[in-house]
């Protein structure tokens, strides 16, 4: 197994359901997945500044109970389906008919009065209504 598997949440030795945003530095040697009992290790990612939870299997022996969690499993299937379900920019087929209104660029922080397709990035799907 060369990739590792995350989890959105774990289970501390008492029991208590925690995620990587509300677990306590006193828990972190201490945390297992609900699905495969495995270990879970914290990950800090120095860039965003955020906690991440990792399974951590231990040893060999381990890793078909980790390939057999449902954690696991679902970051397969968004793995497989991620590429089908996004359409490249040249594929997809532009607005017609948008309401004439304040809208917002949430990709390059763009306000502007008018159609739906944002007149720097040339985007219309991260734009959204602006109600400022």
């Amino acid at each position: 197994m060369n990739y590792f598997v995350l989890a959105t949440h774990a289970v501390t030795v008492d029991g208590e359901w925690v995620t990587p945003e509300v677990v306590q530095p006193v828990d972190f040697g201490s945390l297992h997945c609900i699905y495969c009992k495995l270990q879970i290790g914290v990950r800090f990612d120095p860039l965003t500044a955020t906690k991440m939870f990792m399974h951590l299997p231990g040893n060999i022996n381990n890793i078909p109970r980790l390939k057999t969690c449902r954690f696991s499993k679902l970051q397969t299937v968004t793995e497989q389906t991620s590429s089908q379900t996004i359409l490249p920019t040249e594929k997809r087929l532009r607005p017609v008919n948008t309401t004439i209104r304040q809208w917002r660029c949430c990709w390059c922080d763009t306000c502007w009065h008018g159609d739906k397709i944002c007149p720097q990035c040339d985007e219309w799907i991260y734009a959204l209504e602006d109600n400022h």
